[in-house]
């Protein structure tokens, strides 16, 4: 009796992917500001061991409220998206790792704080980045904390 055995094994590199996001950790809202607008600040590390470049096409943020202390406007949970988020580079280069920018509008209302009350929300950030490849999402290695200064 003669017993057959194989074996497959791929030697396809993986696909393109994502890796270590970051963003501001924090930011001081002025007091007395009403929407007043800001940016968000973040990196993203993005891996192509493909044999193609991949674009970047878009890069979209969700921002949501994990905790808060003090009085905060929102409540935890509440979450809101960024839809036109400035990146770049916009191309990622066959076998090429590099580090894209992102930079997120956000804006802050700051009104009758008490003087020293500790009033802070802390969000989750995740990107959500629409490329050639297709889209991918990875969530801030940390939180964006918003202070009222």
């Amino acid at each position: 009796m003669a017993l057959l055995v194989s074996a497959c094994s791929s030697s396809a590199p993986p696909g393109f992917s994502l890796a270590s996001a970051t963003v501001d950790a924090s930011y001081s809202c002025p007091k007395g500001s009403s929407n007043s607008p800001y940016d968000l600040h973040g990196t993203v590390q993005l891996r192509n061991p493909t044999p193609q470049s991949v674009t970047v096409e878009a890069v979209r943020a969700d921002l949501t409220l994990e905790a808060v202390n003090g009085g905060w406007l929102e409540k935890i949970g509440d979450m809101y998206q960024v839809d036109s988020s400035a990146f770049g580079p916009g191309m990622v280069g066959a076998g090429a790792n590099v580090s894209m920018r992102v930079t997120i509008p956000s804006a802050c209302t700051n009104g009758k704080n008490p003087a020293g009350a500790d009033t802070y929300g802390d969000y989750r950030v995740r990107l959500h980045v629409v490329t050639t490849a297709g889209t991918y999402s990875i969530a801030a290695d940390h939180f964006h904390r918003i202070t009222a200064a």
